[in-house]
């Protein structure tokens, strides 16, 4: 494991920038080959599943689609059964989903396909958990990558220093291989030009999509309703919404969300925008 491209006699140290969904299981998959992995990461974690700065997206519903839950339970045997345990709900598509397509009600069939819907914070910890019990894996918290070590032939580390203390004496950290699982906040462009790289090409779809999403509390004996889910037909309706549990538990809460161009931003809005609410009715179950 070299940045050079051959292989490293000793293994070598990891470097993961951002320590995210994506950081995270960066890490795991590096934690076997790497003698050492370093996951360095501007937020400090919460205590327990709960929101954080870094990952403002995660205040919208989430939900694992298959492929997404295969993928993590490889990388993480036992995963799966963790965040069911925890509270996440497998959906069967489409015997547990009501699915409003363009072409009307999707027949209800039975699959082995399914959606596991849960909050954002319980996926990022059960995954991050995990990670953490690697004896080789570093957290680095509270602390920012400022830079890049090497040339424009290679990466060989990163500069980091405390987050919001740019004043301080900064901390060469070597490293064989680097990972910038940054997400938006990624500042890589800046740092190869630094190194003297060639400049990155970048290349960006906008899908022209906002999302707003709403929590409810549900009673504790809720009605039998399913899960579901309605897709934008334009020009007669412009928007999609959905509405999935965010715990399994009765008394919980639930999340509606509405993906548009210019979603609602009030709860009355948001009830008479809803992509739901003006269509056929329903099929029988």
């Amino acid at each position: 494991m070299s940045s050079r491209g051959t292989a490293a006699g000793d293994r070598g140290t990891a470097v993961v920038i951002g320590g995210g969904l994506a950081g995270c299981l960066a890490a795991w998959a590096l934690h076997g080959v790497a003698e050492r992995v370093v996951v360095v990461e501007r937020d400090r974690y919460p205590d327990g599943v709960d929101f954080r700065p870094g990952v403002p997206q995660a205040k919208h519903g989430h939900l694992l689609l298959e492929a997404g839950q295969r993928t993590i339970d490889e990388l993480l045997p036992g995963a799966l059964a963790e965040l069911l345990a925890a509270g996440a709900t497998r959906v069967p598509l489409s015997g547990g989903l009501r699915w409003l397509t363009s072409a009307g009600w999707l027949a209800p069939y039975d699959s082995d396909l399914a959606v596991l819907t849960c909050s954002r914070p319980l996926i990022d910890q059960v995954v991050l958990e995990r990670v953490r019990a690697a004896p080789n894996v570093e957290f680095r918290t509270g602390t920012e990558v400022i830079g890049l070590l090497g040339d424009r032939h290679a990466v060989t580390g990163v500069q980091v220093n405390r987050r919001g203390r740019h004043g301080e004496e900064t901390e060469a950290i070597p490293a064989e291989l680097v990972v910038d699982a940054a997400g938006r906040a990624t500042r890589a462009a800046k740092w190869l030009s630094v190194l003297g790289a060639p400049a990155v090409p970048r290349d960006r779809v906008d899908a022209g999509v906002s999302y707003a999403t709403r929590f409810y509390h549900r009673p504790p004996t809720p009605p039998p309703t399913p899960p579901s889910t309605c897709r934008a037909t334009p020009p007669t309706r412009a928007a999609s919404a959905s509405c999935c549990p965010s715990r399994a538990s009765a008394g919980s809460s639930a999340w509606a969300a509405c993906a548009a161009s210019n979603p609602p931003s009030s709860p009355r809005s948001s009830r008479s925008s809803s992509a739901c609410s003006a269509t056929p009715s329903s099929p029988g179950r």
